[in-house]
């Protein structure tokens, strides 16, 4: 989806790079309706055509501002492109870490329901010896039900775990996956983290380009208060020679706009609104990002030690 963005951005480039379409007009005159001078004159001694091309013509770099516009949408599709990839492969990874989490959570479950069945056998050989009541017996095998409730719920876990692995890469089947939970310690410098994230994140770069973009449309919103000019050509055939018209001669023009009541005001104020939008959303991107590298870098952190103590004796 995020790449056919790009086909669409790359449509929108093709688009703005095109001039507006030639006008031609084919206008017929002096069709005479009633008396004409000199009197009984016919239709084709007076009739006259006229055939004429007006082509509009951009003025003010309004064109170059619409292409540089569009190619920033390009990049700002391209750079979204790159984002939907990096959180793709995060959620790939993550779904097959869980994938393998949730097996050996299940088999941990399973484990520890056997045990726990070698514990009821023995206590109800306590229980036929004397050792204990039949009360004391009951509360035991109850205490069971935790036992399977955790069975069942890492069944459930695996398979939803699984299920979301296979989605993520294009399939309608669970996968399973193999492999180990290996924990290998990473070198990080904290310092460093929030500048890495700021010059590597494709999302923040598509947000660069979308300010670029909407900075374009502002200047070119103003560009249109100014209007184009539309210059045109024709050529005439007049069959009323008798009254001392030629029979063919051409003419030339041009027409413009007056920009007395129409100053394209609304257009620039939306401009100018969808500008500052895009600079709020730059800056709160960076306020997220920053703050997603100190959560991340204090949840690693913690589990650093949380592991050490586990591994220290625990």
């Amino acid at each position: 989806a995020a790449r056919l963005q790009i086909v669409e951005a790359e449509a929108e480039r093709i688009q703005a790079r095109l001039y507006q379409n030639p006008t031609l007009s084919i206008d017929t005159d002096d069709i005479s309706v009633g008396h004409t001078t000199p009197p009984g004159l016919s239709v084709g001694q007076t009739i006259g055509s006229t055939v004429r091309l007006d082509q509009p013509l951009p003025l003010w770099g309004k064109r170059r501002l619409r292409i540089a516009g569009a190619e920033m949408g390009v990049a700002a599709a391209t750079a979204q492109a790159g984002d939907a990839l990096r959180q793709l492969r995060s959620a790939v990874k993550d779904a097959f870490f869980r994938s393998v989490h949730d097996a050996r959570l299940l088999a941990f479950a399973s484990e520890n329901r056997a045990r726990y069945q070698k514990v009821i056998e023995l206590n109800e050989r306590r229980f036929h010896g004397g050792d204990i009541s039949e009360v004391e017996l009951r509360k035991i095998e109850l205490e069971n039900l935790k036992f399977e409730t955790d069975v069942e719920d890492a069944h459930r876990s695996l398979g939803e775990s699984q299920q979301l692995l296979g989605r993520l890469i294009g399939v309608e089947h669970l996968v399973v996956a193999s492999g180990e939970l290996a924990a290998p310690t990473i070198a990080l410098d904290d310092a460093g983290m929030l500048d890495v994230a700021i010059d590597s994140r494709p999302d923040l770069a598509a947000l660069h380009r979308q300010r670029e973009q909407a900075d374009l449309a502002l200047q070119l919103a103003r560009r249109e208060r100014y209007p184009d000019v539309t210059v045109g050509a024709d050529y005439t055939r007049s069959q009323f020679v008798i009254s001392g018209d030629n029979r063919n001669y051409i003419g030339f023009g041009f027409s413009v706009p007056l920009p007395v009541l129409n100053q394209n005001q609304g257009e620039i104020a939306k401009a100018e609104v969808a500008l500052r939008q895009a600079e709020n959303d730059l800056a709160r991107a960076r306020l997220d990002i920053a703050q997603e590298v100190h959560d991340a870098l204090e949840r690693y952190h913690s589990l650093q030690r949380v592991r050490q103590l586990f591994e220290s004796g625990y």
